[in-house]
């Protein structure tokens, strides 16, 4: 699930506010990606490919364009984020 993801991740520091970052940063990562914490990967997968052919550029007049691409790459960043961390708390 979703919700232990920021909590593995920060397993380890010695910081609480490196801990408390990376539970913000996870939070609006899934924001971007209009998720709950208690979403799967699967889910997190599912709402990524949604998300992307609902912003993609194409798909939008000119005037959107600009827009649409700004948005393309946060949905991106976000899921890239997030995978990062389940592979590297599925490998840990």
């Amino acid at each position: 699930m979703l919700a232990q993801l920021a909590e593995s991740a920060a397993h380890g520091e010695e910081s609480s506010t490196d801990e408390a970052s990376l539970e913000e940063l996870v939070s609006l990562h899934l924001s971007v990606l209009e998720l709950s914490p208690d979403s799967s990967e699967e889910l997190a997968a599912r709402t990524w490919r949604k998300l992307i052919s609902q912003w993609h550029p194409d798909r939008h007049p000119p005037e959107r364009r600009a827009e649409a691409e700004r948005r393309t790459m946060e949905i991106n960043e976000a899921y890239t984020a997030l995978r990062r961390l389940w592979t590297k708390t599925q490998s840990a």
